[in-house]
């Protein structure tokens, strides 16, 4: 609750400013699979400076070894629902979906009655959940749900709309809609990954099914059944010089500029990020302007050493959060200089890595996954997910010492520009 829109800044007598759309300063709160341990970590960067290796900043928030046991094999799809609260898939039986809260503020959901299953799998038609590839948050209690067959010919390959009516923390087969067949049962005609969701309501899936590993990104319209390729391997190399990579989760969507998101490597291997945006209007990706080099692993000013994207999140701030599973990290982009992309001096972090962590006393990562993040700019203190009396004197003691928490614009500069950023943010509440 806001104790709230009435609290002022001595000496703040002004009138405030909108915030920067890649501010540093958001506490961000990432969770991350770990595909070998069967844990998720939850990171929080206590101190804004960036990176979540620091004493304190990382705890096992949900572990598949402690009881209960309900399944938390390779969560493909995880989602956070707020600071202490995220939907987890499992994809090894029993394929679910299992809703974990920290009710407690321990920075973790092992206690008792804090994780269970929010979904069994019954699905429509009496088919039943057998690999769920990813779970995408598309409005207050509805979630996209993607089951991939490939491992089981007996259900069909589909995306699933899932929505919460009744408010019971429970989702039944009755709250459970086919959104789009994308194989018959018994019939496996693709091998899919990820799902993202555009503005008109189009869906966007990654295809691996072609036997020559020509791997497409491709269109899904609900509303009239049909699917068609937006792009395949062989396009984006001859739009961009670079080809699809094949590695799971690699979509997301920024619906302020109507792109898709994915990742890809270039001709000599390095890891690359491009957004896509149908602009020609002709249903596919096939002009280069159509295609926005995001961040490059050898054009960053950084020089990064990493592996292959796994999985991407948008923070709220516009920070790309992603996983990397080939160098056990979590890597954050931010847009400094607002030049739409995140190839500038100090625009590539790491923002969690097994070493530091280790060195830190915090859990290591094995094998990154999945990733979900939850931040509100104004939320600078616990418990999060309240704006009160005690973010803004975080505030206030971070601009007073010139730390990194207080730097809302990123520009290293500690002025009225923070303060005006800091009191819209907090006005604006939390989502």
């Amino acid at each position: 609750m806001h104790t709230a829109r009435s609290i002022r800044l001595a000496a703040m007598s002004f009138a405030a400013t909108g915030l920067a759309a890649n501010h540093a300063a958001a506490i961000d709160i990432v969770f991350v699979h770990d595909q070998i341990a069967d844990e998720i970590l939850r990171l929080v960067d206590r101190n804004g400076d960036g990176d979540a290796t620091d004493p304190g900043e990382a705890t096992v928030f949900l572990d598949d070894s402690l009881p209960p046991a309900i399944g938390n094999d390779n969560a493909q799809g995880l989602v956070a629902l707020g600071p202490n609260t995220i939907l987890a898939t499992d994809n090894f039986e029993p394929d679910n979906i299992v809703r974990a809260e920290d009710f407690n503020n321990d920075g973790d959901a092992l206690d008792p009655g804090e994780a269970f299953v929010y979904f069994d799998g019954s699905l429509p038609g009496g088919f039943t959940l057998t690999n769920p590839a990813d779970l995408r948050r598309v409005g207050p209690a509805q979630y996209l749900l993607l089951d991939n067959n490939t491992l089981d010919e007996t259900n069909p390959e589909a995306v699933y709309l899932l929505e919460e009516i009744n408010d019971d923390l429970i989702i039944d087969e009755t709250e459970v809609m086919l959104l789009f067949e994308l194989s018959p049962a018994g019939d496996s005609q693709t091998t899919t990954f990820d799902v993202v969701r555009d503005s008109d309501g189009l869906l966007y899936t990654i295809d691996i099914t072609d036997p020559d590993q020509i791997e497409s990104l491709d269109v899904l319209d609900p509303e009239s059944g049909l699917k068609h390729e937006w792009f395949d391997s062989v396009d984006l190399l001859n739009l961009a010089g670079a080809v699809l990579t094949g590695t799971v989760n690699e979509l997301e969507y920024i619906e302020k500029t109507n792109e898709v998101i994915f990742g890809a490597s270039s001709l000599g291997g390095a890891q690359v990020i491009f957004a896509a945006s149908d602009t020609n209007g002709s249903g596919t990706i096939d002009s280069p302007s159509e295609i926005r080099l995001l961040w490059s692993e050898t054009g960053s000013a950084d020089m990064p050493n990493t592996g292959s994207p796994r999985d991407f999140v948008l923070g709220a701030d516009g920070s790309l959060f992603w996983t990397d599973g080939l160098q056990d990290r979590v890597w954050r982009l931010v847009d400094r200089n607002n030049d739409g992309d995140y190839n500038d001096a100090g625009e590539t972090v790491v923002f969690y890595d097994a070493d530091d962590a280790t060195a830190a006393g915090l859990p290591p990562i094995e094998l990154a996954l999945s990733i979900a993040a939850w931040s509100c700019a104004a939320d600078l203190a616990e418990p999060f997910g309240v704006l009160d009396l005690a973010d803004v004197q975080a505030f206030v003691a971070a601009f007073g010492s010139s730390e990194p928490l207080a730097d809302f614009n990123g520009d290293g500069i500690f002025d009225l520009a923070d303060i005006q950023a800091f009191v819209t943010a907090f006005n604006s509440g939390c989502p």
